[in-house]
């Protein structure tokens, strides 16, 4: 007897998250597609870990999705004046993040690395005193201010931007998630990296500040943990098969 009110209620629950963005037809994420193997354009569709996650996400909630591309500064202040429902995109929960958006449970775990030519750089000290490359607003440039204080942090509008700078030895370095520069080593033989440090708790995706959305999309992303959804995609795209929930 007390079953049946429960199962109602939660079907009822997930309608209404699908309901709530019939307006508009779908779901409005926004990331920055240069970051494989997380986001990045495959001819003109975005795929990768993320985009294929958030895919599965609005299918678990009934829902239909358009991904678009901006700079990683503009997930933020698209999600700010409520022009988009989700932000995703190697996104870390910091206080300064709180302030202005709410954040999903972490759906990732990783590390920052630095990722060099011919530099003799094993560890974060190698790095004072260089010229170290880090994209816009990402929490790379947070991470290099607080735990390498010696390196001159040269800011990028994207990370494409900041790899081919460290080739042409314009940086010494570039600060980077182990899976990007995995990618990146992956397809130039003369790049390196090594792990500099972690990243915080996890990657996680961003709601417009109260947004009801966080609770729909958590509850779906915990079905897809359970289904081995995450483990698959990172068996799909990544080389680090430890790290996906």
């Amino acid at each position: 007897m007390v079953l049946i009110p429960l199962i109602f209620i939660t079907f009822f629950g997930w309608c209404d998250a699908a309901r709530e963005h019939e307006v508009s037809k779908n779901l409005i994420v926004v990331t920055n597609a240069d970051y494989p193997p997380f986001e990045f354009f495959d001819g003109e569709r975005i795929v990768g870990f993320d985009a294929d996650m958030v895919r599965y996400i609005a299918d678990e909630m009934g829902c239909s999705v358009e991904i678009r591309d901006m700079s990683f500064g503009g997930i933020f202040a698209a999600l700010s004046i409520g022009s988009a429902d989700i932000g995703v995109g190697c996104i870390d929960e910091t206080p300064e993040r709180r302030a202005v958006c709410d954040f999903s449970d972490s759906y990732y775990s990783s590390e920052y690395v630095a990722v060099f030519s011919d530099k003799k750089i094993t560890g974060p000290a190698d790095l004072c005193g260089k010229k170290v490359a880090v994209q816009i607003a990402s929490e790379m440039s947070t991470w290099l201010a607080k735990n390498v204080p010696g390196a001159s942090s040269i800011p990028y509008d994207s990370n494409n931007a900041a790899v081919e700078a460290v080739k042409v030895e314009q940086v010494d370095a570039v600060i980077l998630d182990l899976p990007q520069a995995q990618s990146f080593v992956r397809n130039n033989p003369n790049l390196h990296y090594v792990p500099v440090g972690k990243v915080g708790d996890g990657f996680k995706m961003a709601f417009t500040k109260g947004s009801s959305l966080k609770e729909y999309v958590n509850r779906a992303l915990e079905k897809l943990k359970k289904k081995g959804v995450l483990k698959m995609l990172n068996k799909k795209y990544l080389e680090d098969k430890a790290c996906a929930y």
